[in-house]
C-alpha cells in the first residue's frame, strides 16, 4: 500500500512538473509557427521586431539557464520552479494584455527568465526524488 501512496505521489510530481514546462512550449515557441498574425494584432510592430520576440525567449532561456540553475541549488529547486511558474503567468499576461510592441518585447523577455528558472530546477527536482530506473522514465516524461 506504501509503494503504491509513493507511486501517485511521484507521478503527480511528474504531471506537475511536465505541466510547467510546457507552458515554455505553448506561450513561448508557438510564436514560431504565429509570427504573421502576432504582427497583425501589434499593429505598428515591424516584422524585425516580430522576429526580434520569436528568438528573445529561446536567447534568454539559454544565456540565463545556468545562473538560474546555481541560483536553484542555492535558494531551493521548489522555491525556483514556483518563481518560474509565476514568471511564466506574467510574461504571457504582458503579451496579451496591450498591443503595444514594447510590452511584447518585455513579456518574451519574461518568458525566456521563466524558462532558464524552471528547466534546471524541474530536472534537480526529478534528480532528487527518483533514482535509477525510476528516474530514467520520470525523465523520458
Amino acid at each position: 500500500m506504501e509503494e503504491q501512496q509513493t507511486n501517485r505521489k511521484g507521478n503527480l510530481i511528474i504531471l506537475g512538473i511536465v505541466l510547467s514546462i510546457i507552458t515554455y512550449w505553448l506561450f513561448a515557441q508557438a510564436f514560431l509557427n504565429i509570427g504573421p498574425h502576432v504582427q497583425e494584432t501589434y499593429a505598428g510592430a515591424s516584422a524585425g521586431i516580430i522576429n526580434l520576440s520569436i528568438s528573445l525567449t529561446s536567447l534568454i532561456t539559454g544565456i540565463f539557464m545556468v545562473a538560474a540553475g546555481n541560483f536553484s541549488d542555492k535558494l531551493g529547486k521548489v522555491k525556483i520552479t514556483y518563481a518560474g511558474i509565476i514568471l511564466s503567468i506574467i510574461g504571457s499576461l504582458l503579451i496579451i494584455i496591450t498591443a503595444n510592441p514594447a510590452i511584447l518585447i518585455i513579456g518574451r523577455i519574461v518568458q525566456g527568465f521563466s524558462a532558464a528558472m524552471l528547466m534546471p530546477a524541474t530536472i534537480s527536482i526529478i534528480n532528487t526524488i527518483f533514482t535509477a530506473d525510476k528516474r530514467r522514465s520520470a525523465l523520458s516524461y
